[in-house]
């Protein structure tokens, strides 16, 4: 019996997801009791050519074709296609796992009736040293670190009920029922000519599970690593980043209220975000590293134009504004 079907949605990403798949093969879990579902989004790579030579060692794979643009399609084609009745793990292209992950969120599932949303550790595998600015986007207190900005978080070493939004996509395990009951994903990374359709991706899904009363659970024993390439580690990836994220903040803000702000209000917002952003940023980076603070205001300037962006793209197009209002942004059969 099925027990788990693991999604790895992939795009011309073939040299780390060889590391990925080969770590998902390696799993202390009883092959027979998962499946892995590589969803290609039209890659250009070898990505086919890579999938079909471990499914020849490793028959619990299989490759899937999305030829729907956007990480959404690809995760709710993984859903479509899953076996599993039970849970799904959808996982990013570039982590390596443990070789107990599986196990241990099949025991954590298995051992807390009450959850429906299971997450761990998602640690950095650096590929060269971080530079000092990264700490300005750090939250550390208590014995826990969270990265946002490269989806790196560890909330120590003791197990206990969490806050959905605290698991992260790339390592993000759900009961299937949970998952079709909400409506699943909210539209996420999208190619840059259909940047105004991009969403709130897992975030959204986890603001609909906790309003339905669903629970999630941390396990410090889940644990992946996360490849950060040196390109992740500059100031030009953490603007872009942080652009993308003020697009996905205007979308839930649209759907939190049912409406959008007019062009004067969005314009007004945006100028009381830029000033507002000194005082926050020098209390965030704090005076004995008051010399980080150019970076993080430069970075989160561009949060807050990703965001100005794309209510200007709702007020220009009011289809947009009814796409981002939808009830369910999946379908099955």
């Amino acid at each position: 019996m099925i027990d788990i079907s693991v999604i790895v949605p992939t795009f011309n990403r073939a040299k780390s997801l060889e590391d990925t798949l080969k770590s998902i093969c390696e799993q202390t879990l009883s092959s027979n009791r998962y499946e892995v579902i590589v969803v290609d989004n039209s890659s250009t790579d070898n990505t086919f050519m890579l999938t079909e030579q471990f499914v020849r060692t490793c028959p619990n794979i299989r490759y899937v074709l999305e030829h729907q643009r956007g990480l959404l399609y690809c995760r709710h084609r993984g859903v479509k296609e899953s076996r599993s009745n039970n849970i799904l793990v959808f996982i990013d292209d570039d982590i390596i796992a443990e070789k107990n992950y599986l196990e241990t969120i099949l025991n954590t599932f298995e051992e807390h009736n009450d959850i429906v949303l299971v997450g761990g550790k998602v640690l950095p595998d650096f590929e060269t040293y971080p530079p000092y600015w990264i700490k300005a986007f750090e939250t550390q207190r208590e014995g826990t670190y969270i990265l946002s900005f490269l989806s790196l978080i560890d909330l120590g070493e003791n197990a206990n009920h969490i806050r959905c939004d605290f698991v992260f996509g790339c390592s993000f395990s759900i009961k299937k029922d949970a998952l079709v009951h909400c409506g699943g994903f909210n539209p996420d990374s999208f190619p840059l000519d259909m940047l105004k359709y991009r969403g709130d991706g897992e975030t959204g899904l986890c603001y609909k599970l906790e309003r339905q009363g669903y629970k999630a659970f941390y396990n410090p024993w889940t644990v992946i690593r996360h490849k950060v390439p040196s390109s992740r580690l500059t100031i030009e990836y953490f603007c872009k980043r942080a652009y993308m994220e003020g697009v996905s903040w205007s979308f839930t803000g649209i759907r939190k209220i049912g409406r959008t702000s007019s062009y004067i209000t969005t314009e007004l917002y945006f100028l009381f975000y830029i000033f507002a952003l000194v005082p926050f940023g020098l209390y965030k980076v704090g005076l004995r590293s008051i010399s980080l603070f150019p970076v993080y205001y430069k970075v989160m300037l561009n949060f807050f134009k990703g965001y100005r962006f794309h209510r200007m793209e709702v007020l220009k197009d009011p289809g947009l504004l009814s796409y981002v209002l939808k009830d369910t942004f999946m379908t099955l059969p």
